[in-house]
Parts: structure tokens; C-alpha cells; sequence
């Protein structure tokens, strides 16, 4: 929900992000692995933006 809410207040002020995020029981037992799979996630939402865009963009020509 909290993603969901960053990317409406970012589209809103016409401004396109990918977040990444990570969850994990505090202390972390391995910070790498919970940044690594946060990034993981960051990376796969700018692949399907950059999908939807281009497919947005192929239409409309």
C-alpha cells in the first residue's frame, strides 16, 4: 500500500520513479541479502515501466 501511495503522490507531480523494496525481521541477519532483494524488486518494476511505455508508445504511433 505504502508503494502504491509513493507512485500515485510521484505521477501526480509528473514525476516517474521505480521503488524497490524489502522486508525482514529486525536485526537482519544479512543486510546484503534484504538490499540485494529490494534492488531485485527496484529493477523488475523499471523493466515492466519501460514494457508499458514503449507499448504506449507503439500504439500511439
Amino acid at each position: 500500500a505504502i508503494n502504491d501511495r509513493l507512485h500515485d503522490r510521484f505521477r501526480t507531480a509528473g514525476i516517474s520513479i521505480s521503488l524497490g523494496f524489502s522486508m525482514a525481521a529486525l536485526p537482519a541477519a544479512n543486510i546484503d541479502t534484504v538490499l540485494a532483494e529490494a534492488d531485485c524488486h527496484m529493477y523488475k518494476e523499471k523493466v515492466e515501466h519501460h514494457k508499458t511505455r514503449h507499448q504506449h508508445q507503439e500504439t500511439d504511433a
